[in-house]
């Protein structure tokens, strides 16, 4: 509870247990990748009743009971976002490993133990089944962008990560812009935004830049997103430009401003990789700063309301993994839910 800075409840899974159950090919190492010490906790998305759906980095899906029991675990390799759509239906990126795809020249076999990344967009229903299931790189050629897949080519197979798919925004209403069970998309790699249409396997729209290997797509109205935009520089060692931002793409208008830029270089905020934000309805935003471990409201201004930095008693900050602002307007009776559970 940010009022009062109090825990509401805590889940507990049993990680090691939980990764008895996948039968995941060796080189996703869960037991030496995703161990109770190294496993992440990515996005995870609170449900109605107080169960949980979760996964880490290439680690299955798993779905979580209040009391932290697994009901499901969906057996692929799933990272970065979760989401639901309108049918409460579960969006989540994916690989297909080993990669499917015949089309490139890639080694397969490499003896560093690297790995061609095949990403796959995937629903999921509530009880843990795939609905649909399709690769990044088909829905491209489908599209003929074929050309975006390696843009500087891929000589000897060496580009094993062409997209770094790292969020997937379902469309919940209809729009002049968009179609409800439309997905954007956010490819980092590419500094892309794509809008994807998965009834008749089309892309709609798509943006690269002004953002640079963003992370997190937002739909905020019936026109425009919201895009944190983590503004890197790669010639210069992983470094941000400046700071980060959350900026506003029009559709109306075909334009794109940066409200809260101030707030970002007052408070100094410029994570290289990951980051979120989500802007609240009175106009505040909320962001995660990922890579220094804090997660913080502010206004346009850049005045901070609240802010929490994971530092634990050895005086250490350890970084985030993709939190949740819950609101009480849509969350209170969740939360009465969870206060009132008792887990034995």
């Amino acid at each position: 509870n940010i009022k009062n800075g109090k825990i509401l409840h805590t889940w507990e899974p049993d990680i090691k247990k939980i990764n008895t159950y996948s039968k995941l090919p060796k080189k996703i190492y869960l037991k030496r990748d995703n161990n109770i010490k190294r496993y992440l906790m990515y996005h995870p998305l609170l449900l109605s009743n107080g169960d949980l759906i979760m996964h880490s980095n290439d680690t299955p899906l798993i779905k979580l009971s209040i009391c932290s029991k697994m009901i499901w675990h969906v057996d692929k390799p799933f990272h970065h976002s979760t989401e639901l759509d309108h049918e409460q239906n579960i969006w989540s990126p994916s690989i297909i490993f080993p990669a499917k795809t015949d089309s490139f020249e890639i080694d397969h076999n490499r003896s560093d133990g690297n790995f061609f990344r095949e990403d796959s967009i995937d629903k999921i229903s509530q009880d843990g089944k795939i609905l649909f299931s399709k690769s990044l790189i088909e829905i491209f050629i489908d599209n003929n962008l074929e050309r975006y897949i390696f843009p500087t080519g891929n000589e000897y197979g060496n580009n094993l990560d062409p997209f770094h798919l790292n969020d997937i925004q379902p469309a919940v209403t209809d729009s002049k812009y968009w179609k409800k069970g439309d997905l954007f998309l956010s490819l980092k790699h590419l500094s892309m935004i794509l809008l994807y249409r998965p009834s008749t396997n089309k892309i709609i729209w798509f943006k690269q830049g002004p953002w640079v290997f963003q992370h997190d797509v937002d739909i905020i109205n019936n026109k425009q997103i919201a895009v944190f935009d983590n503004n890197r520089d790669d010639l210069i060692k992983f470094k941000v430009n400046e700071s980060n931002e959350t900026l506003i793409y029009d559709f109306e208008k075909d334009i794109i401003i940066s409200p809260y830029k101030k707030g970002y270089i007052k408070n100094q905020i410029k994570t290289p990789s990951q980051g979120l934000s989500q802007i609240l309805e009175n106009g505040d935003i909320f962001v995660e700063d990922t890579d220094h471990g804090r997660i913080l409201r502010m206004d346009k201004m850049g005045n901070i309301k609240w802010q929490y930095v994971n530092r634990e008693p050895n005086g250490y900050v350890y970084r985030i993994s993709w939190s949740r602002f819950l609101s009480e307007k849509f969350y209170s009776s969740t939360i009465e839910k969870i206060i009132n559970t008792a887990c034995k």
